[in-house]
C-alpha cells in the first residue's frame, strides 16, 4: 500500500504539462508523490504499466554501470571516484541517482571552480558547458569591448546622459 497523498487533477495537468512520453508522465507524478493506482487512472493506462516504468527506472538507478571498452593508453589513471581517465583532458564518467556526476578534482581546478563555489551551466547544442565565475565575467566583457569605441568611458557616457536629463527636468518645471 502506498501512503501517497491524492492530488488534484488540475495539479497533475500542471505536473505533467509539456511531458512527451507517458512513461515522462508516470516518473514526474510518481516524483510529486502520486499513487501507482492514481496515476493509471489519470492517464488511463493500465496499473501494471505505470509499475513497470516505475520498476525499470528503480532498477536502472541502482544498476551497475556498464563496462566501456577502452583501447589501451597509458593515462588512464582513476581521476575521482566514478571517471576514468581515457586521453589527456577527456574522462568517462558514470551518471548517478538524481543527475550527478562527480568531475575530477583536477578539471576543476584547472578552470578555477572550489567547493562552494558558483558555476554557470550552459547547453549548446548537444554539449554542455560548465563555466566558473571568473571565466565567465571575462567572456561578458570581451563581448562589451567588441561594442564600445577603444577609449569611449561608459560611465562618463552615463553621467553625461544624467546631467543632460536632469537639465531638461529643470527647464520645464520652470516654464510650467
Amino acid at each position: 500500500m502506498s501512503s501517497a497523498k491524492p492530488i488534484a487533477r488540475s495539479d497533475m495537468d500542471a505536473i505533467t504539462a509539456g511531458l512527451p512520453t507517458k512513461s515522462a508522465k508516470i516518473r514526474r507524478l510518481a516524483a510529486a508523490g502520486c499513487a501507482r493506482a492514481e496515476i493509471a487512472r489519470y492517464l488511463g493506462i493500465r496499473y501494471q504499466f505505470v509499475y513497470n516504468v516505475l520498476h525499470a527506472a528503480e532498477t536502472k538507478a541502482h544498476a551497475e554501470p556498464r563496462k566501456i571498452r577502452r583501447a589501451p593508453t597509458d593515462d588512464r589513471a582513476r581521476s575521482s571516484a566514478g571517471a576514468r581517465r581515457i586521453s589527456k583532458g577527456c574522462v568517462w564518467a558514470t551518471v548517478a541517482k538524481g543527475g550527478r556526476i562527480d568531475l575530477p578534482a583536477d578539471f576543476l581546478e584547472a578552470i578555477g571552480i572550489g567547493e562552494g563555489d558558483p558555476v554557470r551551466i550552459a547547453l549548446d547544442g548537444d554539449v554542455v558547458r560548465l563555466q566558473g565565475r571568473r571565466s565567465a565575467l571575462r567572456e561578458v566583457q570581451a563581448v562589451v569591448r567588441r561594442h564600445v569605441p577603444e577609449g569611449a568611458s561608459l560611465v562618463d557616457e552615463l553621467l553625461d546622459e544624467r546631467r543632460e536629463e536632469a537639465a531638461r527636468e529643470e527647464r520645464r518645471e520652470t516654464h510650467v
